[in-house]
Parts: C-alpha cells; structure tokens; sequence
C-alpha cells in the first residue's frame, strides 16, 4: 500500500485503525500517508463498518480517486455486492476503489461483548494491559505489554461474542478480493 502511494497509484487506502477512546476497537480509517498506512498495522476482531466510510465526500480527494479497501472476506463480499448492483442514491464511491486486500478470517466479535464483557469482566483483566491479541490454533491469546502470556483459552469459549454471520461463513480466504493476505 505505501508503495501505491508512493508512485501515485492510490490516494488512499480504507483500513482499520485504533480508536482513540475504545481500547483495543478497530475503526475504518482513510490512511492517505505511509505513516498512516504504519499505525493502522495489526489485528482488530470486531468489524469496522468499513464500507460506511465510502462515502468519500468529507476528504479531501481528487475529482476521481483511487483507493484501496481492506478488510474482512465478508467486508470485501459486501463490496462486490455493492459493485454488482450499483445503488444511485447517497455519495458512496464505490468505483473509487481499484484494489481490494482481504484479510484472513476465521471470526470477529461483537467489541463490547468480547472486550467489554468476556475479556474485562469475566475475566478481570483490564483492557489497558494488553498488548497484544492472537487467535491462533483455535485459541485466543491475550499478552500484556512486556509480552508476558495473560490469557490462553479456546476461542469456542468465546462463541457467544461472535457475530452470528461468521457461523455461515466459508471464506476464509477473501476469494471474491484481489488480494489476500493473512
């Protein structure tokens, strides 16, 4: 993606980003820099609404832009979705995007039921002392800051908090994305 901003290629790429009030949420961010693109690195499990933020209207983009959406394999499905049967109404840009990356998935969860409810309140553990979050093997993994193990446990532990699309699901490649990446 820096890459395509650097040569001119893209004017930005839709990705995922750290909200500033809610720790460890994810929420859609236009990164129109490198540095930008950087600090929207890492894993969220919660969804973005991504496709929301095509409404390109509130940045500052050329007449025709050009930019790349990253996301969920059911995030780029909703994207084709969107191209395949074009909607005439509101400001989303869908021909905006020329390049589609989907991420590997096996789940994502509802924020304030994973975080808030199974994490933080269950569990005990602040949210503010985690570092880092892996779902690997089937299992979650929460580790802190130093990356001292906090928490390993079955993700099947954690079905409740799932968002109930991702039992149907089948993609866990992104098929339907130009790119997959994971």
């Amino acid at each position: 993606l820096i890459a395509l901003l650097d040569a001119g290629e893209l004017d930005g790429a839709l990705l995922a980003r750290p909200s500033e009030r809610e720790p460890w949420k994810g929420e859609a961010f236009l990164a129109r820099t490198p540095n930008e693109v950087i600090a929207c690195a890492g894993s969220f499990y919660n969804q973005t609404m991504a496709l929301g933020h095509l409404d390109l209207k509130r940045y500052d983009l050329p007449p025709n832009p050009r930019i790349a959406l990253v996301g969920t394999p059911c995030e780029i499905e909703g994207f084709r979705a969107m191209q395949a049967r074009p909607w005439n109404w509101g400001a989303s840009r869908v021909d905006a995007v020329t390049l589609t990356i989907a991420l590997l998935c096996t789940k994502s969860f509802n924020y304030e039921q994973l975080m808030l409810r199974e994490i933080e309140a269950r569990r005990g553990i602040p949210l503010s002392s985690i570092g880092k979050i892996d779902i690997i093997h089937g299992k979650l993994f929460l580790f802190d800051h130093e990356g001292e193990l906090l928490l390993e446990e079955p993700i099947r532990d954690f079905h409740g908090a799932m968002l109930k699309g991702c039992d149907e699901c089948s993609d866990f490649f992104g098929h339907s994305a130009d790119i997959s990446v994971g």
